[in-house]
């Protein structure tokens, strides 16, 4: 059964199964309820300001929600998750909500794609839920971006969050969690974890507090059994703090950039302890047997000692954060003498990679690098250089190609940057990168 198009003060669903609610429109009022039903499809929905959830599934598994371009203004949650397995959200916006998502005793939820922004929290997990995972979406402006209060198995994974308090919190009823290639700026705490046996690994944070944070729990938890590895800290005023509670963490390879202290550890955990620690930026000791690990170990100010500093900053098996995810092409680009270039770029085609760019990237690494935004049709969106800092150039191109603008771009301000006709792709490289070429470029196509 498919319902399409109805502009309702309330629906509910109850006992329904293979039904396809398409297009429905939803303002003031209850919102949707699907209650004991299974296999419901929700698309194209547009509900906003209802008066408690916008969406609340109860008791219904495998209900699937997406291509919702608003979700918004909800007193409660804009999307609400109750004892309902197999759930999955995808490709919808959810801006301005107490909670973005709730989570409630449901296994296996997935949320994909989404944009969430404003609000106090972007997605909440409790009540013991399995294995939910948080993928490839983009908070913006999240007190919490995801506040995993009780799992087991969580995964957050390749997220793109700026600005808020808290990016990624574990509290300690989590257990066997992975947080893994975000790309976190400008948060008071990048992750903060009070859970046991998770791996927190490949994140890219950026003007954070404290990088990563397992804060004091005061006798009430203690984080055990955790692996912190192959992370980048940068521009931050602590890399990691460890408290008192904390036990048997893992720590190395990490590599903490320009922060103002290295870290801070007050627990019983481990550093190098395969023999090689962690990259300083600012470390000064000596190698004198060349094996790649300083002769001197790295004492923190406030407690604990990396003895195995490591030497070289290239000890990461890839990028980290968002970037690292994002598909590896070439760019063919000829310019008006008929010159042509191959440039290695990586394609930047989801909200989130387009969301992230070269933000938090430290110069030495973007340099680089090239990333070509594509979208899903002309746009006459523009680009901004907060937090990002290495100067850089832009190309904008039409849907064949064309050349449409050029602009340089200053690093860390907040200048806008666009084009004067809708573009279909835009690609952005440190200055100089295409020097070669004259003023007006095209993109021939992709290989």
């Amino acid at each position: 059964t498919t319902l399409t198009d109805l502009d309702a003060g309330h629906i509910t669903l109850a006992g329904a199964k293979n039904v396809v609610l398409r297009g429905a429109k939803i303002d003031q009022t209850d919102g949707i309820n699907v209650v004991f039903s299974a296999n419901v499809r929700i698309e194209a929905a547009d509900i906003s300001r209802p008066r408690g959830n916008g969406i609340t599934v109860f008791s219904s598994p495998a209900t699937v929600i997406r291509d919702s371009p608003r979700i918004a203004n909800s007193k409660n949650a804009g999307i609400a998750v109750i004892l309902s397995d197999g759930v999955r959200v995808e490709n919808c916006g959810i801006y301005a909500n107490r909670v973005g998502i709730y989570v409630n005793a449901s296994d296996y939820f997935v949320a994909e794609n989404n944009a969430f922004a404003a609000g106090p929290v972007g997605i909440q997990v409790t009540g013991a839920s399995r294995e939910p995972v948080i993928r490839k979406s983009l908070f913006y402006r999240n007190s919490y971006g995801v506040q995993i209060e009780s799992a087991l198995g969580p995964v957050v994974q390749a997220c793109s969050l700026w600005q808020g308090d808290v990016a990624v919190f574990l509290d300690r009823d989590t257990k066997y969690a992975q947080v893994s290639q975000n790309s976190i700026v400008a948060y008071g705490y990048g992750v903060s974890n009070f859970g046991s046996q998770g791996i927190i690994e490949l994140n890219h944070i950026t003007r954070a507090n404290i990088g990563i944070i397992f804060e004091e729990a005061y006798q009430e938890a203690f984080p055990t059994g955790n692996i912190v590895r192959h992370n980048l800290i940068y521009r931050s005023l602590d890399g990691f703090y460890f408290g008192h509670e904390s036990r048997e963490t893992q720590i190395y390879e990490n590599l903490v950039w320009q922060c103002q202290r290295w870290a801070r550890d007050f627990g019983q955990n481990l550093w190098a302890p395969f023999g090689r620690g962690n990259w300083y930026s600012n470390y000064q000791g000596t190698d004198a047997n060349g094996d790649g690990v300083g002769d001197s170990p790295v004492n923190f100010t406030g407690g604990g000692t990396d003895p195995a500093p490591l030497m070289t900053r290239d000890i990461l098996p890839k990028l980290p954060g968002v970037l690292g995810t994002m598909e590896k092409k070439v760019a063919i680009l000829e310019d008006s003498t008929g010159q042509t270039l191959r440039l290695p770029v990586l394609i930047a085609d989801e909200a989130h990679e387009r969301f992230i760019g070269f933000m938090g990237v430290p110069p030495e690494l973007g340099q680089d690098l090239a990333v070509l935004f594509v979208f899903d049709s002309p746009t006459v969106s523009q680009f901004h250089m907060q937090n990002v800092f290495l100067p850089l150039e832009i190309v904008f191109f039409g849907t064949d190609g064309s050349f449409l603008g050029r602009n340089l771009m200053s690093p860390d301000t907040q200048d806008r940057y666009g084009a004067a006709s809708p573009f279909l792709t835009a690609l952005e490289v440190p200055q100089g990168k295409l020097s070669s070429l004259s003023r007006e470029v095209r993109l021939l196509g992709l290989e």
